[in-house]
């Protein structure tokens, strides 16, 4: 099977699951209407640049957005968690969340 016969019948099956896949020309829409955005993929570098975050976190009114990136190598780049009303979680960020839940928890427990 070809890769675009692949990938249109992953998006397919996404969309039969009740998901949705956006086309990447469809990007910053998407990212407009959203509260929170997952992003994970394979990409070498980042696909999320912070100017386009900008650009798109503008259009929102600057309300708040989460941000879950949970590629490795990251999807956004960090320059992104400096942006009003943006909450942008790694793997780095999500893996202190978690270290500081268990030495609270262990300190409740002791």
């Amino acid at each position: 099977m070809d890769p675009a016969s692949a990938h249109n019948n992953l998006a397919a099956a996404y969309i039969e699951r009740g998901d949705y896949v956006k086309a990447r020309r469809e990007l910053d829409a998407a990212l407009a209407e959203s509260d929170i955005v997952v992003t994970s993929t394979s990409s070498p570098e980042p696909i999320l640049k912070a100017d386009l975050l900008r650009a798109v976190q503008r259009r929102r009114n600057w309300s708040h957005w989460m941000i879950l990136d949970l590629a490795v190598p990251r999807d956004v780049e960090p320059a992104a968690a400096g942006l009003d009303n943006v909450y942008l979680y790694d793997m780095d960020s999500l893996g202190q969340v978690v270290s500081e839940a268990l030495v609270t928890f262990m300190l409740i427990e002791s």
